[in-house]
């Protein structure tokens, strides 16, 4: 997708932008600027790539607030429906 924002705007900004609350549309991030994935990091569900020393695409960690917010959302749909 082509960014359509105005000069100015950060890679960071634009990327916040498109993910939103929720990344609906399952937008990845591949990126060796280390500020860039840093900024993006706590993004929910925006999985971070990067080429690795031996230059393999390796994919970061997930962050543990998006580990906490799968567990949460996980056992939040385990509950009984309510009446």
């Amino acid at each position: 997708m082509k960014c359509r924002h105005i000069l100015g705007t950060t890679p960071k900004m634009c990327i916040e932008e498109l993910v939103g609350t929720s990344n609906p549309k399952r937008y990845m991030v591949c990126s060796q600027d280390l500020e860039l994935r840093r900024a993006v990091r706590e993004l929910p569900n925006l999985p971070i790539f990067y080429f690795g020393p031996d230059q393999r695409i390796t994919m970061e960690e997930v962050s543990k607030r998006h580990l906490r917010e799968v567990r949460e959302d996980f056992l939040r749909k385990q509950l009984p429906a309510e009446h």
